[in-house]
């Protein structure tokens, strides 16, 4: 029995360097694209949506049987970038049992996201729960209010 994906050569634009995805564009905006890093086995690993609120934006991530203490979220460059580590549990299954085949995906990932411009760390909210992380952030960043100074 084999498995038929028809979208698996649209993943693979993951692959693409990773400068397309997070550099500016031709206009001076960044790129509202996620990335993922790691092979083309994973790809897309782990799944992620998001989604598009009124004045912020949430990043759900599918992160089953990870503790909080696994996940890596930073900053840096005006890119989110969330990573982590999922181990391989072997399970036993008896001395003749195989693997028929395995859908699970293991090892290291990184998902990547631009973000607005001067995005503060302290703007950025993260939470863990039942499998699912949820970040979210400002669509907009307030910037520095101009203060008029008087001569004297």
């Amino acid at each position: 029995m084999s498995y038929y994906a028809p979208f698996d050569s649209l993943l693979r634009l993951a692959d693409l360097p990773e400068s397309f995805w997070v550099n500016p564009d031709g206009n001076g905006r960044q790129r509202e694209v996620a990335t993922t890093k790691g092979s083309s086995s994973n790809v897309g690993f782990p799944r992620m949506d998001l989604i598009d609120n009124k004045d912020q934006l949430t990043c759900v991530v599918e992160l089953p049987g990870l503790k909080k203490e696994d996940v890596n979220i930073s900053l840096h460059d005006n890119v989110l970038s969330i990573s982590g580590k999922v181990e391989h549990v072997s399970e036993s299954q008896g001395e003749d049992a195989k693997y028929k085949f395995s859908e699970r995906s293991y090892g290291s990932f990184e998902r990547k996201l631009a973000v607005p411009p001067s995005l503060k760390e302290s703007d950025i909210s993260a939470k863990l729960e039942d499998g699912l992380l949820k970040v979210s952030f400002p669509k907009k960043v307030k910037e520095s209010e101009t203060k008029k100074i008087t001569v004297q």
